[in-house]
């Protein structure tokens, strides 16, 4: 798509995630404690790479197996976020 359609789509997708997020959290979606800008994310979101959704069972289950004991699972906010893990490193027995 043409660089100028690509804004149109972000700019209205942004408005749409932007409002959905402010209802559902109700908090402004703009000012974030971490992450990247919301602008990128939504650019993101609408166009970036496709991924395979894991949930915080199968990631704790997997880093376990490597040894790591599973401290804190942090959900998000929101249903589309993503889970924040701690982690320690087990020693060696």
């Amino acid at each position: 798509m043409p660089g100028v359609g690509r804004r149109i789509m972000a700019y209205f997708f942004f408005a749409i995630i932007f409002t959905a997020k402010l209802l559902y959290t109700q908090k402004n979606p703009l000012k974030q404690k971490r992450g990247m800008n919301f602008y990128y994310d939504v650019v993101d979101w609408i166009g970036g790479y496709p991924y395979e959704y894991a949930g915080a069972e199968e990631i704790v289950g997997f880093v376990n197996g490597l040894r790591f004991r599973n401290e804190k699972v942090i959900s998000p906010d929101v249903p589309t976020g993503c889970n924040e893990f701690v982690f320690v490193k087990q020693p060696l027995s």
